[in-house]
């Protein structure tokens, strides 16, 4: 299940490291922080064990990995966790107006006046 987080937001993550009954466990190291893709900056603390995920503002999932070593001697054994971030939009907060084509009007210019109709008898002369 993916992590969900607004574009606008970051996240603390610690790492938690236990052995397989889940007691608390050793590790070599300091742990790399890694992301698959360019939606999330990680920003780990000195010594490894906690990381900011802030996100950079694009949309979509991203995969960030701690990867340690279990070994406590010369050899490495990289075990690694996950975490899924689903980057969703956040809270409105611009509106932009969009101006289409312009176009003519349909305007309909009013009739001229009519004449008065000119009689067909001509006027009596005095």
């Amino acid at each position: 299940m993916a992590f969900r987080m607004t574009v606008t937001q970051e996240v603390d993550v610690a790492l938690k490291i236990t052995d397989a009954r889940g007691n608390p466990a050793a590790v070599d190291g300091v742990p790399e922080w890694t992301v698959d893709n360019n939606l999330i900056v990680v920003t780990p603390t000195a010594d490894g064990m906690s990381c900011k995920c802030s996100s950079a503002g694009g949309l979509g999932t991203s995969t960030v990995t701690a990867t340690v070593d279990a070994d406590l001697g010369a050899g490495v054994t990289p075990i690694l966790g996950q975490i899924v971030f689903d980057l969703v939009a956040g809270s409105a907060t611009v509106v932009e107006l969009t101006p289409g084509t312009p176009t003519e009007q349909n305007i309909v210019t009013p009739l001229a006046k009519k004449e008065a109709p000119k009689s067909a008898t001509k006027p009596e002369h005095k």
